[in-house]
């Protein structure tokens, strides 16, 4: 029976290397990224990376209302401008209308008061009033100018909380799932939907500082960015530009890099991961064209 332990134990040590030879390169970022050990090529650095979007905006009403309807289908692409959701208009229709009245009101009383206080100075002029009764009237119509400016400023805020009632679309992109549906109330602090950039996005890599200070020889000109992962298949993207973070990042010792790619296709979407090469050569290696389909020179 001890013979038999002693057997089982020393089995342990085998099998859990076996195990952490097995897990180890799945811990990366998935199949992809099973080769990038951050080793060194012929043609450069490879490292993981994951893709964000260039622009992305979190939709929130600017007033608090009613959601009376959604305009656009879930998941789809839509355009700068297109009108996305509706909140309930008449409360602010009738606000506007308020306003507007209160300018009218507004505009007759200083036009009374310049015309009060025009011919108070005349009659100054010829004394047949005091000076105090010309000027009680000039203040009055200053203070008349002044609730004109007050009834046209509420005038254009209600026009605008008219106007936020109708959630538009601030660039070209790809709208997810409507986070609130018809029917609910609406408050300034609700997201309503999520609207990513597509043409174009960064492939994010993090260089060790040591990597980093390395390539520092090179003009940053020089520098190229080549992304892929399992869905991108043979094709590789080429960065169109680079972005080198301001600082080291505390913790890691790295340096934050974005590598702009094109992505007019819309086959990559945000988050996904991959490998990213990293390079330097010649001015004529690293002239930023964009090009889906390179050789593996």
């Amino acid at each position: 029976m001890k013979e038999l332990n002693l057997k089982y134990y020393a089995l342990i040590p085998l099998s859990v290397l076996l195990m952490t030879a097995l897990l180890q390169p799945q811990m990366l970022f998935g199949q992809a990224a099973m080769d990038a050990e951050i080793a060194g090529t012929a043609g450069g650095q490879r490292y993981p990376a994951i893709l964000e979007a260039v622009d992305r905006v979190a939709l929130h009403a600017q007033v608090s209302g009613y959601l009376e309807a959604i305009e656009f289908t879930e998941g789809s692409f839509v355009s700068r401008g297109d009108l996305l959701f509706r909140i309930d208009q008449r409360v602010f229709e009738a606000q506007f209308a308020d306003a507007d009245a209160a300018l009218a009101v507004a505009k007759a009383e200083a036009e009374l008061a310049h015309n009060e206080s025009g011919r108070a100075q005349r009659l100054f002029n010829r004394n047949a009033i005091s000076a105090e009764e010309a000027e009680r009237r000039k203040a009055q119509a200053i203070i008349a100018d002044a609730r004109l400016q007050t009834a046209e400023a509420n005038l254009r805020k209600a026009s605008l909380d008219l106007q936020f009632t109708e959630i538009r679309a601030p660039f070209d992109g790809r709208i997810g799932r409507a986070q609130i549906t018809p029917g609910n109330l609406v408050t300034t602090a609700d997201t309503l939907a999520v609207i990513v950039a597509m043409d174009q996005l960064y492939a994010r890599l993090d260089v060790a500082e040591h990597e980093f200070t390395a390539l520092g020889s090179s003009p940053e000109s020089q520098w190229l960015v080549r992304f892929s992962n399992d869905r991108t298949g043979d094709t590789v993207y080429r960065s169109t530009g680079i972005i080198i973070d301001n600082e080291v990042r505390k913790g890691t010792g790295s340096v934050r890099i974005y590598a702009l790619i094109d992505n007019s296709g819309h086959h990559l979407l945000p988050g996904m991961f991959g490998l990213a090469e990293l390079r330097t050569g010649s001015s004529g290696d690293a002239v930023p064209v964009i090009s889906k389909s390179l050789s593996s020179n």
